[in-house]
């Protein structure tokens, strides 16, 4: 009797007292657990997110470039316009003159069934050709007469002999002195002189293989009497040109050409080259062909 007194002494509590103790109680508790589980609320961590923007600036420029796949295949409504022979025409610079794909293909085939213009008038054969286009490239179109094509033949023929060597900077000889190069008559030295004008200039001697009609032969013939100054060649910078101005260089297409200025539009600059390559803008071999002519100024 008198342990079971004892007891009840010391653990007997008053209201307040034993009110208290449950307050103390849920105190511990909760501070239990915000340890065991603060981890899940409260991180040291410093969150990094560039991985994260760069994933995003990917998926913004992979979506845009996904939304010009129809335009790319179908033709696109900006006509760029230049001088071209609807009988020598390739189909890439078809498709730059402003035609779809399919219009290119059709162009081709025409021709690969022996038919031939003789006139500009006869570009209006091409059953897309409407008057309004008509009239858009006419003042473009040159077509080569006969006589042209008989004195190329003839110039391809011989070696001018009877005149002394000279040495000729492509980059800055008109079409007079072009034409006293061995193999080089009047209608190749404007063909020389038209494609250099979209080139921005030779970076080589070698792209006179890239003129339409010259052959090996031509070049073997006078390859030891010119050379390129590459400080004359026009660079376009990429920062800032335009689509209509991209596209008028041969080495570049609708396709390559929207998938630059996308990238620059997403990027809001680009630094050089390489981006473009690490990016698959373009390939390394585009790199090196078109290396001479890009820049990358503000």
């Amino acid at each position: 009797m008198k342990a079971g007194r004892y007891f009840r002494e010391w653990f007997s509590f008053s209201r307040s007292e034993k009110n208290g103790i449950v307050i103390l109680l849920v105190l511990i508790l909760l501070v239990s657990f915000m340890h065991l589980f603060k981890g899940y609320f409260i991180s040291d961590k410093v969150n990094d997110f560039t991985e994260f923007e760069t994933q995003i600036t990917k998926m913004e420029w992979e979506l845009k470039n996904a939304s010009q796949k129809q335009q790319q295949t179908e033709g696109n409504d900006t006509i760029v316009l230049f001088e071209f022979d609807p009988n020598t025409v390739s189909a890439a610079d078809f498709e730059k003159l402003g035609f779809s794909r399919k219009q290119a293909e059709t162009l081709m085939k025409y021709r690969d069934k022996k038919g031939k213009f003789y006139k500009k008038e006869d570009f209006r054969k091409l059953f897309f050709v409407n008057d309004s286009v008509y009239a858009a490239c006419e003042p473009y179109i040159c077509i080569e007469t006969e006589d042209e094509v008989q004195n190329n033949k003839e110039t391809r023929s011989f070696v001018k002999e009877n005149k002394p060597a000279i040495l000729v900077e492509l980059n800055s000889a008109d079409t007079n002195l072009l034409v006293e190069l061995p193999g080089i008559g009047p209608a190749f030295s404007r063909r020389i002189v038209k494609y250099r004008e979209r080139l921005g200039g030779f970076s080589s001697p070698l792209q006179l293989m890239e003129v339409y009609g010259f052959t090996q032969e031509m070049y073997d013939q006078l390859k030891e009497q010119v050379y390129v100054n590459p400080s004359l060649i026009t660079r376009i910078n990429v920062n800032t040109v335009t689509f209509r101005d991209l596209i008028r260089h041969p080495y570049m297409t609708k396709e390559k050409v929207i998938r630059i200025l996308d990238f620059r539009e997403v990027m809001k600059r680009i630094n050089n080259m390489d981006e473009l390559v690490k990016n698959k803008i373009i390939d390394p071999e585009d790199s090196e062909k078109l290396n001479p002519y890009f820049g990358f100024d503000q």
